[in-house]
């Protein structure tokens, strides 16, 4: 349930779950807009969850209505796929295409194809759409939870962060171009053993360019202090506290901001 409609059951105990619930689907109904948002939220992956042994957090905020922005976990035969995405536009004329778009990348994952395979995928999909399907920067991660590997592939995006032993950074930059700019574009993986506390963070180049005079640069190395700093935090909080800080530091968002975050607790 939403926390609005959390909120609304607390200022009002006599309304059950159910009619709250109603309500709220009448709401939506009668505002496209909110409607929209529940599209959204419900494609996208939930705020926080519990994969086997790793813990896995996510967040985003729209610059404009919608987000074209997303982030999307989902299972397939024991293996997760773990996606941060960046659709080329913002608002609604960027999030019309996100049904879409993440419809082909679970299609993608379910041909058994290696991560490679799938990016390649994906990459003649889009730049062959006949609907004008914009860019895509997509980071795309295979995790075997059982085995505490993850495989993953940059296309287009900013180099994710691995912090292991709670002290050794390193950035993942293995990948290829942004999704649909060429049409044989070739693209490369990288597989990772995570050990217990090992950490990765991966954010949209919105966090990166986050500016505020000069007080306040939020660039690649402002994010990797900031996994540094909050090393022995929860997934969840680690996410949380970042966009905190973007969202304090700057008055204005000029870019969709999302990012993700994977810790092996155990």
């Amino acid at each position: 349930m939403r926390q609005r409609e959390q909120n609304a059951i607390r200022r009002c105990p006599q309304l059950s779950k159910s009619n709250v619930e109603k309500r709220s689907a009448l709401a939506r109904k009668a505002d496209p807009l909110l409607g929209a948002l529940g599209v959204y939220e419900a494609l996208c992956a939930p705020a926080t969850q519990r994969i086997g042994n790793f813990e896995f957090a996510c967040g985003t905020v729209a610059a404009r209505q919608i987000s074209g922005d997303f982030v999307t976990s989902f299972e397939r035969n024991g293996d997760w796929y773990l996606a941060l995405g960046d659709l080329m536009g913002k608002g609604l004329s960027a999030a019309m295409w996100l049904t879409h778009v993440l419809d082909l990348v679970k299609r993608s994952c379910e041909t058994g194809l290696c991560l490679q395979g799938i990016m390649s995928m994906l990459n003649r999909e889009i730049h062959r759409s006949r609907v004008g399907v914009p860019l895509v920067s997509l980071f795309l991660a295979k995790l075997e939870p059982a085995a505490g590997r993850l495989t993953y592939c940059c296309g287009g995006c900013p180099p994710g962060f691995l912090l292991a032993e709670g002290r050794r950074l390193s950035l993942l930059e293995r990948g290829g171009p942004i999704l649909g700019a060429f049409e044989e574009s070739t693209y490369a993986s990288a597989t990772l053993e995570f050990g217990v506390q090992d950490t990765l963070l991966v954010v949209s180049d919105g966090i990166l360019e986050v500016h505020h005079g000069t007080t306040f640069e939020l660039r690649p190395d402002t994010v990797a202090r900031h996994l540094q700093f909050t090393a022995g935090d929860s997934a969840g909080s680690i996410v949380h506290s970042l966009l905190k800080r973007v969202q304090n530091s700057t008055p204005v968002i000029a870019d969709d901001l999302s990012l993700l975050a994977l810790k092996r607790v155990c």
